[in-house]
């Protein structure tokens, strides 16, 4: 995918704001964790958050003492992960004092909580653990805000411990809903508006609630009945030619009033009032709770069928802020295999009608539904899976390091011409009016020319610089490209001068390209190193930051084996969570949790990553004529695989030997390449 971080827009205001290196990162780690399409590795849902771990625990730890769910050995599994987590934040807090004290507090309570936790335990003792796990969210929350500053300034810090509190940052800005695209428009407005200091950022990350009234369509009846009962300040109008009384007019509220009026049969148009930090967000609480008022008009009449329509129109009290359509697209859909996978199939039509639902914790249940279609049922199961994914997410970073890469270089040259173009148009412009004014006699039209003349000359220095920056530019990068199209994308695209598309890449080749130089290296291997580089370096964000990090991972077998093992623990507790949400929507009845938008995006997404998983695998078979393997063996094959390279690693003087390219295929071997 196309991060929205390299459109051209926000490359020249991060460039015009003189961000340092950090805080570009910083700011880049931001907006890619919060991207809907990132990896889950890069995404707040997939990020260890010791904020979020005692968010969850205490949920967990509470929901066991009121109503039993999850149970003890459950309930213990969540309390040792959300330990993990608190003990691999604990550099990124040791930044600060209060860091130092609330990492340790939040430690010791998760401790003794999971000491109480047994078969016998007495509720009240429990609930009072959960009390005090509470009692560590806010000086946790409060030393997240401190390394904003730290970070912001200046402060030295390692990459990695860096990399955790960015993670630390992102989480506690996901939890506070906000959403991605909104905080990159307003960090580009502030940006423009002349600097960003850290306290202006916080307020940016982490704003107070503001008043909006979102409009929907509902369609299935004319009138909802008691409707600002059931949501208090909702009012409805019949669709019809007018607009809403009372609210402003909008291209986008036209539009929506023409879409609803377009389906057949009856509808109405709802508005409902919500507290957000953004409009995006308060669409998304208002869509759902919308959602939720409309199964008590499903269970009276069963007959009835009320859907929401795709377009949504958020109003402040004063000015429309925006409209929303929830519809993605693509030039062209691909199936995940060729043939039908028929151990699959439930698994696809679960993970489909999951991603319908507004409902987090029943999208989250449907997820878990379609684990456990493919066997996944016992907490070996769910090792044995996260143990596949930590696998997979070694070549899944591989792949997606050299998206960076690839995207930053060609943001910055489609950058560059784009300045060219932008300065030659309004060149163009002051030169037809200087034309037009020198025609004149009139004195105000002379002094006019005076004035547009000097602007000429300063805008045709102007486009001079950008042809200097563009052809530097130029000069430096697209040699380098036209290098790792020849070594790394076999020869790359014809007629694409500057294309460098992951599907084409030798994912082995470019793992030699991020390994240390030895001097044995064949001539394609130094050049693509040498190449790579040459495109990281020209900015000064998560290309050059990511590309040394994963040089260092993977120049010490030790450090990827570390890596892989803490994504383990990761994805061990993102199932465990989603198991323990599923029993508590089916057992209690509960359709709220904490970070629940988190959870259930994380259960899609590790569905999705075991899907492709196991679609390759199959199509790997179908291709060679082999039989179909069963999907749960599938899984116990790669785990598997994943101890032995854990094992190869801690024994190995390097990484040279891994083979990422097929690091989950069928008949591969993960450290010996063929």
């Amino acid at each position: 995918m196309r991060y929205t971080v390299w459109d051209t827009e926000t490359i020249q205001v991060f460039g015009s704001a003189g961000l340092t290196r950090q805080q570009r990162t910083l700011v880049e780690e931001l907006l890619r964790a919060l991207e809907a399409g990132s990896p889950l590795t890069h995404h707040a849902a997939g990020l260890g958050s010791a904020v979020l771990a005692l968010a969850r625990a205490h949920q967990a730890v509470l929901s066991h003492a009121d109503t039993g769910q999850p149970n003890y050995k459950l309930a213990k599994l969540l309390v040792d992960s959300s330990i993990l987590d608190v003990r691999a934040a604990v550099d990124a807090y040791r930044m600060t004092p209060a860091g130092t004290v609330a990492i340790a507090d939040a430690e010791v309570a998760l401790v003794a909580a999971q000491n109480i936790l047994g078969p016998n335990t007495d509720a009240g003792a429990v609930r009072a653990a959960a009390i005090d796990i509470e009692g560590q969210i806010a000086p946790a929350t409060a030393a997240v805000g401190e390394l904003v500053d730290l970070l912001w300034a200046g402060t030295p810090v390692p990459e990695a411990v860096a990399a955790q509190a960015s993670a630390e940052i992102a989480v506690l800005t996901a939890l506070h809903d906000r959403d991605g695209f909104a905080l990159h428009t307003d960090l580009l407005r502030a940006l423009r508006g002349g600097g960003l200091t850290a306290a202006t950022l916080k307020d940016l990350l982490w704003p107070a609630s503001s008043a909006f009234r979102i409009v929907f369509s509902v369609h299935g009846a004319r009138t909802l009945g008691h409707l600002d009962q059931l949501l208090p300040g909702a009012e409805q109008w019949p669709i019809s030619k007018g607009l809403l009384t009372g609210l402003p007019a909008s291209p986008g509220m036209r539009t929506m009033v023409k879409t609803a009026q377009s389906v057949e049969g009856p509808g109405v148009l709802v508005l409902v009032p919500v507290g957000a930090c953004d409009s995006e967000s308060a669409t998304r609480t208002a869509r759902r709770r919308l959602s939720e008022s409309l199964d008590q008009y499903v269970a009276g009449q069963r007959l009835l069928r009320l859907t929401i329509g795709d377009l949504s129109v958020a109003f402040t009290p004063t000015a429309v802020v925006g409209s929303d359509v929830r519809a993605g697209g693509a030039k062209q859909a691909r199936p995940l295999t060729m043939n039908w996978s028929a151990s699959l199939r439930p698994a696809l039509r679960m993970a489909n009608l999951a991603t319908r639902l507004d409902a987090p914790l029943a999208s989250t249940a449907l997820c878990w539904s379609a684990l456990n279609s493919i066997g996944v049922e016992t907490v070996d199961h769910r090792r044995q899976v996260a143990r596949a994914a930590a696998l997979h997410s070694v070549r899944q970073q591989v792949v997606f390091l050299f998206k960076t890469i690839a995207n930053e270089a060609t943001a910055l040259l489609e950058h560059a011409d784009w300045l060219v173009d932008r300065r030659t148009a309004k060149l163009k412009v002051t030169e037809r009016a200087l034309d037009r004014t020198g025609q004149s006699t009139a004195p105000r039209a002379q002094e006019a020319a005076t004035h547009l003349a000097a602007k000429a000359v300063q805008q045709r220095g102007d486009v001079e610089a950008a042809y200097v920056l563009r052809d530097d530019l130029c000069r430096r990068l697209e040699p380098a490209v036209q290098t790792v199209q020849k070594t790394l994308l076999g020869g790359g695209a014809p007629g694409h001068p500057r294309h460098l598309s992951s599907w084409q890449l030798d994912v082995n080749g470019f793992l030699d390209a991020l390994l240390p130089l030895t001097g044995s290296e064949s001539d394609p291997v130094r050049r693509g190193h040498d190449a790579i580089r040459v495109l990281a370096q020209h900015d000064d964000g998560l290309a050059r930051t990511h590309l040394k990090t994963w040089s260092t991972r993977l120049g010490s077998p030790k450090a990827l084996k570390e890596w892989m093992e803490r994504q383990e623990q990761v994805y061990f507790a993102l199932l465990t969570w989603m198991y323990a949400m599923r029993n508590m929507a089916i057992h209690s009845g509960t359709f709220t949790a904490t970070a629940d938008e988190l959870t259930a995006h994380a259960a899609r997404t590790v569905v999705d990553m075991v899907l492709e998983i196991i679609g390759n695998w199959h199509a790997g078979e179908h291709a060679s004529g082999s039989p179909e393997s069963e999907a749960l063996a599938v899984i116990r094959e790669l785990a598997a695989r994943q101890q032995g390279l854990v094992q190869s690693l801690h024994l190995a003087a390097s990484c040279r030997p891994l083979n990422v390219a097929t690091i989950t295929g069928p008949a591969s071997d993960a450290w010996n390449r063929p």
